[in-house]
């Protein structure tokens, strides 16, 4: 995801060239989410089950970082792909995202996961204002 981030930073307007690039874009992401989602049901479930101790925890903690990097990266593109499409994108969000962005604020994610659902569903919204330009570490 970070790689494709730096592609659209590249490519610019260019990045999403026709609705077939924005459309087979939006489903992958879609489907890192729901991914994200259903390791996010395993973990929820983790900490309920008995043998649950601070070594499954660390564990668990660990893969939380890991699953929030994919997120950022997930955010990137999306972050990009708006600041250079505007809202021609926001049928393909409607149609690949709302779902996703929409259970990842519910009450039982992690606080990470609903400051992401949040981000992205403004973006939903139109009220994701950014530059075209983003500058990479």
């Amino acid at each position: 995801m970070g790689a494709v981030a730096e592609v659209a930073d590249i490519l610019g307007k260019q990045f999403l060239l026709d609705e077939d690039h924005a459309s087979r874009l939006f489903k992958i992401i879609g489907n890192k989410l729901r991914e994200h989602l259903d390791r996010s049901d395993e973990r929820i479930k983790a900490r309920s089950d008995e043998d649950y101790d601070e070594e499954i925890e660390e564990d668990l903690k660990i893969e939380d970082e890991e699953d929030s990097f994919v997120l950022q990266k997930v955010s990137d593109v999306i972050h990009n792909s708006f600041g250079l499409n505007k809202q021609s994108l926001l049928p393909y969000f409607a149609q690949f995202l709302k779902e996703p962005c929409t259970d990842l604020v519910k009450p039982k994610r992690a606080w990470s996961d609903r400051q992401w659902g949040t981000f992205q569903s403004k973006a939903d919204k139109g009220h994701h204002k950014t530059s075209a330009t983003h500058h990479w570490d």
